[in-house]
């Protein structure tokens, strides 16, 4: 399934590719973000954000979708994420998450 761009002036929401690894492992592994979210563990290192990319581009081929994960991708880097669970017709759960330098920006 083609998944769209949604772009505005500060930042791109895009599918995630394979090289966005180490800039995610990067931002995703802190201990306060795995503690305000209920699917990310702490630690995250490259290997468990390996794992993810290929499990969710798997996803992705998928004919019918439960799931989507967006990059947030600010400047070329990816410093967050934003996901549709549970799809069900017009209805799914939402969750996210932002590096913490961007926290309140």
């Amino acid at each position: 399934m083609q998944m769209p761009v949604i772009k505005s002036k500060q930042f791109i929401l895009r599918p995630f590719r394979k090289k966005d690894a180490r800039c995610l492992a990067k931002n995703i592994d802190n201990r306060k973000i795995a503690r305000n979210t209920s699917g990310i563990p702490y630690p995250y290192k490259l290997k468990d954000v390996r794992e993810w990319l290929t499990k969710i581009l798997k996803e992705k081929r998928k004919k019918k979708l439960t799931k989507v994960n967006f990059a947030i991708d600010i400047n070329g880097k990816v410093v967050g994420s934003v996901s549709l669970e549970k799809i069900e017709g017009h209805k799914a759960e939402i969750g996210y998450w932002l590096a913490e330098k961007y926290w309140g920006k």
